[in-house]
């Protein structure tokens, strides 16, 4: 199918991708991000994590496009449910999406107001640094963002939440996990970075696929993004990553980014166990090399 629209010029040079292993802090992160003006903020958009198993580069911009940006731009989409992350209130008040919804009823209104205002696009999709290549295709001049974390603590919080576990994995749509025979489906980046055999993944105990879930997801990171967070220096300091993030992205830090920035420094940090002795020996030993590499950011 041919599509006629240039839809590619309208993303190009607008979007941000904030990502990381999961529980990282890319909620947070995405908050922060999301609040700064002029941005609109999309919550892990279904379209763009399927999207990369095949489907039209261009049909997924075009979609993109019309399905998120323009009915978002025109306050039609928006999450008024409080208790949600996706809640609107977290990115801009009220009267704003109000307003825009008022001022700009049809498709070419928000059009324009892209030409004017030029915002830009934040899509937080969590491990999605193996797919940093088709993303680039997918939105040209796309800036990047990855959040990392201790492995320790994102290994135990995902275990606190009864992550990896067979039932789990076969009920998470979110990582387009294989769908096999067996009730340990890889999660789709597993399989791609040939990080694990089917039957390694299935003799595992969830700490380790989630320590080979960490080492697969945050490996290359240094290589592909244009802006490592360290949530570490986050929780304490939120003021120094906006600054660095506005620096980056020309973004300005609004009253809802302050109200986060506040709510982080607020958080009582946990303690976590340490659940690395409980990882397989040559997937824990991945995991020390690249802290060894990288330890600034642990």
């Amino acid at each position: 199918m041919k599509i006629l629209m240039d839809y590619e010029s309208i993303l190009t040079n607008r979007v941000i991708l904030i990502t990381g292993a999961g529980r990282s802090g890319t909620t947070i992160l995405g908050k922060l991000i999301g609040s700064m003006d002029p941005a609109f903020y999309f919550f892990e958009p279904t379209l763009i994590k399927f999207g990369f198993s095949g489907t039209s580069m261009e049909v997924v911009q075009a979609s993109f496009v019309e399905d998120f940006v323009l009915p978002m731009i025109q306050g039609r989409t928006v999450n008024t449910n409080p208790d949600d992350d996706s809640w609107i209130g977290h990115y801009e008040p009220e009267q704003a999406y109000k307003r825009r919804r008022q001022d700009l009823p049809r498709r070419d209104d928000a059009l324009c107001y892209i030409e004017r205002v030029n915002p830009k696009f934040v899509i937080k999709l969590t491990d999605f640094i193996p797919a940093i290549g088709y993303m680039r295709s997918l939105f040209p001049d796309l800036v990047c963002i990855n959040i990392v974390r201790n492995p320790n603590d994102v290994i135990s919080s995902g275990i606190k939440r009864g992550w990896w576990t067979d039932e789990w994995l076969m009920t998470a749509p979110e990582l387009m996990a294989e769908r096999t025979l067996l009730k340990t489906p890889r999660p789709w980046y597993i399989k791609y970075k040939k990080a694990a055999t089917q039957a390694q993944w299935a003799a595992w105990t969830p700490e380790t696929r989630a320590a080979c879930a960490w080492y697969t997801v945050r490996g290359t990171v240094h290589d592909k993004a244009d802006l490592i967070v360290d949530y570490e220096n986050l929780a304490v300091d939120p003021g120094s990553v906006v600054s660095a993030i506005s620096d980056l992205t020309r973004l300005k830090r609004t009253e809802q980014t302050k109200l986060h920035m506040h709510s982080v420094v607020s958080h009582d940090c946990t303690t976590h166990p340490d659940v690395l002795k409980s990882v397989d020996r040559k997937i824990r030993k991945k995991i020390v090399d690249i802290a060894n590499l990288h330890m600034a950011s642990y």
